[in-house]
């Protein structure tokens, strides 16, 4: 099984997300990036490389990002995460059908970036009040990482398959709802009810819902939901 491995990430590695958060989103880079960044830095942002802002980004990100604070909780996280790890893993493969792309995870512990996934094997979580909750967003956005994975395989191999068009990002958003409330995970004690607050959720659900529960595998399930927003985009 693939293994999971919670790091806090250096001041560089948080600056460079930042820098690429605003480069790609602009003014709208809160989406993902909780802290605000001084209008100044973002326009000097958007007309530089990230080696001619780097102090200054290094320095707004010092602000939020307390090394100490954070390294306490990654081991929180990890022990918590350790035992259930193998669960995890198994749960995603049994449901899905499908193997892992890779052997190693890496998980960074924020307090800067929202919990979320990249292109390769790295995803964020955030320092929180509650473990439990942190880990479960890790393990949703591990679970975004296979499913993209999926996808590529079964339905489109495109870079970034979510900007394919606003309604299959939707429902792969929409898809944990089923996936990560079997009770494979039962051991993790999220539960049934997963407190995602996209609004989009309930309304996807009724549609997708009978699809799931009549499906034959994972793999179907996938080529039926994904059927017509593909068509959407042509």
């Amino acid at each position: 099984m693939p293994k999971v491995i919670f790091k806090v990430p250096s001041y560089e590695f948080m600056a460079k997300k930042v820098f690429f958060a605003i480069k790609d989103k602009g003014e709208e880079y809160r989406e993902i990036i909780y802290i605000k960044i001084p209008k100044y830095l973002i326009e000097e942002i958007s007309k530089n490389e990230f080696e001619n802002v780097k102090d200054k980004l290094i320095e707004e990100v010092k602000k939020h990002h307390d090394l100490e604070k954070l390294e306490k909780f990654r081991k929180e996280l990890e022990e918590y995460w350790s035992p259930l790890n193998n669960i995890f893993f198994d749960g995603l493969k049994k449901i899905t059908g499908f193997d892992f792309k890779y052997d190693e995870y890496f998980v960074y512990v924020s307090t800067i970036r929202r919990g979320s996934y990249t292109l390769t094997n790295i995803v964020f979580t955030n320092l929180l009040e509650r473990i439990k909750t942190s880990a479960f967003i890790a393990a949703e956005e591990l679970f975004h990482l296979h499913y993209w994975n999926i996808f590529r395989k079964t339905i489109k191999d495109s870079e970034i398959p979510w900007r394919i068009n606003n309604y299959i990002w939707e429902i792969s958003e929409v898809v944990p709802e089923f996936v990560l409330t079997d009770n494979l995970f039962n051991p993790f004690g999220w539960g049934k009810d997963l407190h995602r607050n996209y609004p989009f959720i309930e309304k996807w659900k009724e549609k997708l819902k009978p699809i799931w529960e009549n499906k034959k595998n994972f793999k179907e399930f996938m080529i039926k939901i994904h059927r017509k927003p593909m068509e959407k985009e042509s």
